[in-house]
């Protein structure tokens, strides 16, 4: 009887230790959640309601319907991730960075710290985008996706039919975005709205405002230390990386479409100048041709009639 009671406490207390074990591997953790959104951890036929403090492992997904997102943290609070609502996401994040599929919906990241030589990125249907250190977002409806580089730059990648991720990259600088649709490259570049950096502001600001989490494993100075790294980002910003060769030869070739689109515009409004005085020129002419009008002869001669009548 004691014995079969001790197998029980051991087995119970397996099935406590392997989540934790599992977070502290992976090092992800819900921080913080809006309404009620639904996970599937891997291996696991089931949604279930994700909640705070759960420890999430590479493979597990998230869904997130009207007015729901889900807050994570990983790399002992050092970086974060924001799944918007209406969104569906498979984790593959670790120790070392990681990724995540955004299947469709939107996603933010903030990545302030990662081991050397190690990359973060946010995958969509339609491309890729990663960085080791700075902010962006992304979004997908399954066709195009949108990356939007709030924080110093990120690279794009288009993905291919076969689904490779494709060589060339496009490197996006803070305060631009890119847009790529299903097997093509990112090739356009557009400016950030006022209104997406104030967002970006107002989500940055909230993880400084976080109250401290009580997790099983966890202390209060993870949070603290969450905190000092977002405050450090604002002073400790990296300089802009120089244009590169081939930012410079799309400025190029931009500059040249632009004034060949207006020599055409001139020449064109020459042509129409020509013709229209041409034409002037024409009725001028015809006018100074045109012979005063003549009075009609009168009919069988009358006109060598005289008063006297026939002799």
């Amino acid at each position: 009887m004691k014995l079969n009671i001790l197998l029980t406490a051991v087995l119970l207390l397996s099935a406590i230790m392997v989540p934790m074990a599992h977070a502290s591997e992976d090092g992800a953790l819900v921080i913080s959640v809006t309404g009620d959104p639904k996970i599937m951890k891997k291996g696991v036929d089931a949604w279930t309601s994700c909640s705070i403090n759960l420890a999430l492992g590479t493979g597990d997904r998230i869904k997130t319907l009207a007015g729901e997102d889900v807050q994570i943290s990983f790399s002992k609070d050092a970086n974060f991730v924001k799944i918007n609502e209406n969104s569906d996401v498979v984790l593959l994040i670790n120790q070392d960075g990681g990724s995540i599929d955004l299947l469709n919906g939107e996603a933010l990241a903030l990545i302030n710290k990662l081991p050397q030589g190690s990359t973060f990125e946010m995958k969509t249907p339609s491309g890729v985008s990663g960085a080791r250190g700075t902010g962006w977002g992304a979004k997908t409806d399954g066709l195009r996706s949108t990356f939007n580089s709030f924080e110093r730059s990120i690279y794009v990648k288009g993905i291919d039919k076969a689904g490779n991720v494709m060589k060339d990259e496009l490197v996006v600088r803070e305060g631009l975005r890119t847009m790529v649709d299903k097997f093509e490259r990112p090739e356009r570049l557009e400016k950030l709205s006022s209104r997406d950096m104030e967002r970006w502001s107002g989500w940055k600001d909230s993880l400084k405002e976080q109250p401290n989490r009580q997790r099983e494993g966890g202390s209060k100075a993870q949070t603290s230390q969450a905190k000092e790294v977002v405050a450090k980002d604002k002073t400790d910003k990296e300089t802009l990386p120089e244009k590169t060769d081939r930012d410079n030869a799309r400025d190029k070739f931009e500059k040249v479409e632009t004034s060949r689109d207006r020599v055409m515009d001139r020449r064109e409004s020459q042509k129409q100048d020509m013709v229209q005085n041409r034409d002037a020129q024409r009725m001028e002419r015809r006018m100074e041709r045109k012979e005063p009008r003549r009075e009609p002869e009168p009919p069988n001669g009358d006109r060598y009639k005289t008063s006297e009548g026939p002799k």
